[in-house]
């Protein structure tokens, strides 16, 4: 039997974690307050949608503190990984005189969001909308809230 798995939001490391939990041993359930996912994601993509940055491994841990926090998982997932993830979807990307990686020009911040909904939807992954994490209940077991009522999510 596998073991379900609990994500709340819809944002793009909630989508990443969602893409990479393996189908076969997870039933991976995404719950997001709004209607639809990755709504910052669209609007980060106004002024061009920078997806992650080119620098050495060791400048782009720096970024981020305390380091220690997020190091052993940037090493897992550099932004290199995330460039070759996002060409096997078929979203190419480059990295402008910035630094910084973007998708190929003339493809739209929902032309990614939607193929990485796609891709979960392939996966099996289950989306829960409007509903909001109210915190933890008596048992340790999420408490969510959608529009009728607030409930417990079994552990």
């Amino acid at each position: 039997m596998k073991k379900r798995i609990q994500i709340i939001g819809g944002g793009a490391s909630a989508l990443l974690l969602a893409a990479h939990l393996d189908p076969l041993l997870w039933e991976v359930h995404l719950y997001e307050k709004n209607q639809t996912l990755g709504r910052k994601f669209l609007v980060a993509g106004d002024g061009g949608l920078n997806l992650s940055h080119s620098e050495s491994l060791e400048q782009f841990v720096e970024r981020y503190k305390p380091h220690s926090f997020l190091q052993t998982a940037l090493h897992h997932f550099t932004p290199t990984d995330l460039r070759h993830w996002l060409t096997q979807l078929g979203i190419e990307t480059y990295v402008g005189t910035s630094g910084r990686i973007f998708p190929k020009k003339g493809i739209k911040p929902i032309s990614v969001l939607n193929t990485i909904e796609k891709k979960l939807l392939d996966l099996k992954v289950q989306f829960h909308f409007q509903e909001e994490w109210k915190g933890f209940d008596a048992s340790g077991s999420l408490l969510m809230e959608n529009k009728v009522e607030i409930y417990s999510l079994p552990k």
